[in-house]
């Protein structure tokens, strides 16, 4: 009778085990089905409760003159197939075609992209050359620009496509043609997020693009301090808040620096010029005879046509029967145009 009791007791303790196990089974299956509900859910409808820390942007929208925008989203894990076409591809039997099976996907794409496939785009566009051996090098970049070009025109654009643009300009090992890129959407960026309706107030993504720009303007890099030259000075025209002094004063002190690669100085001379600053002319006098960099000569020559004056006709006459016949152009056409300044005054 004792062993049966015993017996007796030892099923119901396996029952309560089994029971009990079987019940924590169920509770993690509920807990991973209502994780992944709150995966599936769109971010407009998620429960506040499914954010996370790093899901937080810190970006008061009060602001700035734009609507609030998905870079405010909660995470989303669903990316398109259309965008999938142009970020994985693989469909075309060759890079030229599969190229153009991107491009041709690219197109289709509207300005309302849902937040898994602005990341996925983000991730493409920093995503380097040796990622995509199926892509050539210039294609690859081709695409990376139309995506920015895309993003950018999106009805309302994400506010960390700042935080992109900015990172890629910045990182040394990013590709340099890429770095060049975003530093050329610096521009429409600087204008999209824009306030507006408060002239000359810097918004937190203006500021972070203007730090961005004066440290590209101050690097030695082959291209980009040139890239980054022109598009302050252009935005200068129109922002009071950006002081044209100290962008002439950068790009003089570029155009003096022999360490800086020819045609960053030509860019920079060309800047000088259209600024009308006329502390760079001993310096156009000087390269438009000399140099081993056409683009740095012609910029100079240029530059005594635009802002020249007598002194620098006999000079001009003579580079216009050099033997380089891009040399002997420029000159004759700044030579017209010098004499033009001349009859005016």
């Amino acid at each position: 009778m004792v062993n049966g009791i015993y017996r007796m007791n030892i099923k119901t303790l396996l029952g309560v085990l089994v029971v009990a196990i079987a019940g924590a089974l169920f509770a993690i299956y509920c807990n991973m089905r209502i994780k992944q509900a709150l995966i599936d859910v769109p971010a407009k409808v998620r429960p506040v409760a499914a954010v996370t820390e790093a899901d937080k942007r810190i970006v008061d929208v009060k602001e700035h003159s734009i609507k609030p925008t998905p870079s405010q989203r909660l995470p989303n894990l669903i990316v398109s197939e259309s965008v999938r076409k142009v970020t994985v591809g693989g469909l075309g039997k060759t890079p030229k075609e599969d190229h153009m099976l991107r491009m041709n996907a690219l197109k289709t794409l509207g300005k309302d992209l849902a937040g898994g496939d602005i990341d996925e785009i983000y991730r493409f566009i920093r995503s380097k050359p040796e990622d995509h051996p199926i892509l050539e090098y210039l294609m690859l970049n081709s695409m990376k620009n139309e995506l920015m070009d895309l993003i950018l025109s999106q009805a309302n654009p994400p506010l960390d496509v700042c935080n992109l643009l900015v990172e890629i300009a910045n990182d040394p090992e990013q590709d340099e043609v890429n770095r060049d890129y975003c530093i050329q959407h610096f521009r429409n960026c600087y204008d999209v997020f824009c306030a507006t309706n408060r002239p000359g107030i810097v918004n937190p993504e203006q500021q972070m693009l203007m730090d961005a720009y004066w440290k590209a303007i101050d690097g030695k890099e082959k291209c980009l301090p040139a890239t980054a030259l022109l598009g302050v000075e252009y935005l200068s025209r129109e922002h009071n808040e950006i002081d044209r002094k100290v962008v002439g004063e950068k790009a003089l002190n570029m155009a003096k620096d022999y360490s800086m690669s020819g045609n960053a100085r030509a860019t920079a001379l060309q800047v000088c010029t259209q600024m009308g600053l006329f502390d760079a002319l001993p310096l156009a006098r000087v390269e438009s005879q000399s140099g081993d960099v056409i683009t740095l000569r012609m910029a100079a020559i240029a530059s005594l046509g635009d802002m020249g004056n007598n002194e620098d006709v006999k000079l001009l006459e003579t580079l216009s029967a050099d033997t380089d016949e891009r040399i002997k152009i420029s000159a004759q056409s700044a030579l017209k145009r010098l004499g033009k300044s001349q009859t005016a005054k």
